[in-house]
């Protein structure tokens, strides 16, 4: 998953500077290219497991998992404020049809940004909730591999994507700190934004192995 989102982020700067070189006829002419404005609209969290660390692929939990092979995936979903303008240029200069046009890659940018992300456990008697964010790493989207940074340092990452218009919308965590998770789980995420609008969503019931 890192290295997809690593090569979107490659591939959206390389469209966006790269077809509007300078040159006195560019492939795509990008210069009314606008700011896509989004809003986050929703919150998924997806309890996966990853049996194989080493190809960044994941499967979907079921009946019990490792605590080292757990994956919490947060999927935020978006929804567009106003349209970015893609610039649209006819190459038949290269042998294609006038019909064929290039689409500029749009800049993006979000409105209220997040804030916080809390990950809070149900206590044994399924009363009240505590917080255990400190017990998740994010495993790092502007890096290769499985390295992990804090909650907080993921946010600082987001908002440095934010600032070169790219918009972040999954976070991967895993455990750090399995001593805190109860050996049946149940979590609740909460993801604030700067507007002070929350986004609460529960996770199924977990059943982690204790052999």
């Amino acid at each position: 998953m890192n290295k997809n989102i690593i090569a979107f982020f490659v591939l959206h700067l390389l469209l966006f500077f790269g077809s509007c070189n300078g040159s006195d006829e560019p492939l795509c002419d990008c210069s009314s290219t606008g700011l896509e404005e989004l809003r986050f609209t929703a919150l998924e969290p997806i309890v996966l497991e990853d049996a194989d660390v080493t190809d960044g692929q994941f499967s979907p939990y079921s009946n019990t998992i490792d605590y080292n092979d757990f994956l919490l995936r947060l999927n935020l979903t978006t929804k567009k404020v106003n349209d970015g303008v893609g610039g649209l240029k006819s190459i038949s200069k290269f042998g294609f049809s006038t019909a064929y046009a290039c689409t500029c890659a749009i800049p993006q940018t979000i409105l209220h940004r997040i804030e916080s992300i809390q990950i809070l456990q149900k206590t044994i008697d399924g009363t009240v909730y505590e917080e255990i964010s400190d017990a998740f790493g994010v495993l790092h989207f502007l890096k290769d591999g499985n390295e992990l940074t804090s909650i907080d340092e993921a946010l600082q990452a987001s908002r440095t994507a934010e600032e070169n218009l790219w918009v972040v919308t999954n976070y991967d965590l895993r455990l750090v700190q399995k001593e805190e998770i109860l050996p049946e789980a149940i979590f609740k995420v909460v993801i604030t934004l700067s507007n002070e609008q929350k986004f609460e969503k529960e996770t199924s019931l977990i059943v982690f192995n204790q052999s």
